[in-house]
């Protein structure tokens, strides 16, 4: 009768806390109004106990984060998309060291108790990142940092860990950040579990979001050492650093499973561009900035550079490797004269050349 009585116990306990996890979960698509900013918005929503919130304890820079529809899509990462919809959170990096931070709370604190916790996002950047620049998605226990993942500032990979990731150790990946759209999936093993010795986190770069679970032995990062202690009650979005880079993210997920990382939203047509393409800056005369917009139909080498009228090179606004898609160059001709130039984007076999007119 006593054995019986355990198993029945143990059974119960065991319903319950199965029923118990399966209750969290929370989504953010950024599916606001184009041009709205990110303070203060959404609300008590499911999964969400309030709206995004500049944390001013750390990172004090506000008006950064910015609502639009860039343009691109995820298709070249997978032969069929990832999830997506809405429009998506642009981050503008401010350079010169200056960072932001947002943070969002969730309806209920999630505990550390036996099993595991997922999270991911989706990100784009326009260019390759300069390795002092930073761009993570965080969790967070009141004020206390608990797991980091994304790209950390001191080095040019991807990374998953918490404190601030150094160049090399158990939180950096080897995979490197060549610009382009990233999905980061994060497991967190609490403690729960230590499914390995002192295990607490996992990271995949580009999963197959068609598996229904995935092998930490196929892991990216592989961290063992406890992060979760107490749980934690809050996400966070930061990017900041040296550099002036457009950082966007989009689709953030958190549950009990992988499965609910890739359910209950509808795929977003394709969009990735079929040809090279320049347009013409804008705008144009312009003093002393202005926008170039072009398109990559695949993962191509590419520079943008500006010449002047004797075909002498004055400056260079990208060269490095980009994912299919499109982007946008931002010249800043203050240092230059007034006058015609030319601006010029080289890929490949392809060379495309335009003029611009600088007036001060």
């Amino acid at each position: 009768m006593g054995s019986r009585l355990i198993l029945a116990m143990l059974a119960t306990m065991l319903l319950v806390t199965s029923q118990g996890m399966s209750q969290y979960s929370a989504k953010e698509d950024f599916a606001y109004p184009s041009g709205t900013l990110l303070d203060s918005l959404g609300n008590k929503t499911p999964g969400w106990g309030g709206p995004w919130v500049l944390d001013t304890s750390n990172a004090k820079t506000t008006g950064l984060g910015v609502v639009a529809d860039t343009g691109f899509d995820y298709t070249d990462l997978y032969t069929t998309s990832i999830p997506y919809v809405g429009n998506e959170l642009v981050a503008k990096a401010p350079g010169n060291w200056a960072s932001a931070r947002y943070k969002r709370a969730l309806d209920k604190v999630w505990p550390d108790v036996k099993g595991q916790y997922w999270a991911s996002f989706l990100f784009d950047t326009k260019k390759v990142p300069s390795g002092n620049t930073y761009y993570l998605f965080k969790l967070f226990a009141g004020s206390s940092e608990l797991v980091a993942m994304g790209k950390g500032g001191g080095g040019t990979t991807y990374t998953c860990g918490s404190g601030w990731p150094g160049g090399s150790g158990a939180d950096v990946s080897t995979t490197q950040d060549q610009g382009g759209p990233v999905w980061l999936v994060t497991e967190i093993f609490l403690t729960g579990t230590k499914k390995d010795t002192n295990s607490a986190t996992y990271m995949w770069i580009n999963p197959d979001p068609t598996l229904t679970t995935l092998d930490t032995s196929t892991a990216n990062v592989k961290r063992y050492t406890t992060i979760m202690t107490a749980g934690f009650d809050s996400v966070a979005v930061e990017w900041g650093g040296a550099d002036t880079n457009e950082i966007v993210y989009d689709e953030i997920r958190l549950g009990t499973s992988f499965a609910n990382l890739i359910t209950g939203v509808k795929a977003r047509p394709g969009l990735t561009p079929t040809q090279f393409a320049l347009s013409q800056n804008y705008p144009n005369p312009f003093n002393p900035t202005t926008r170039i917009e072009y398109s990559v139909p695949q993962n191509s080498f590419v520079t943008m550079k500006i010449y002047n009228v004797l075909g002498q090179e004055v400056m260079t606004l990208f060269s490095g490797t980009q994912r299919a898609g499109n982007y946008v160059a931002t010249f800043d001709g203050s240092k230059l004269a007034s006058g015609v130039y030319f601006y010029r984007l080289e890929a490949g076999t392809t060379q495309i050349t335009k003029k611009l007119v600088l007036l001060k």
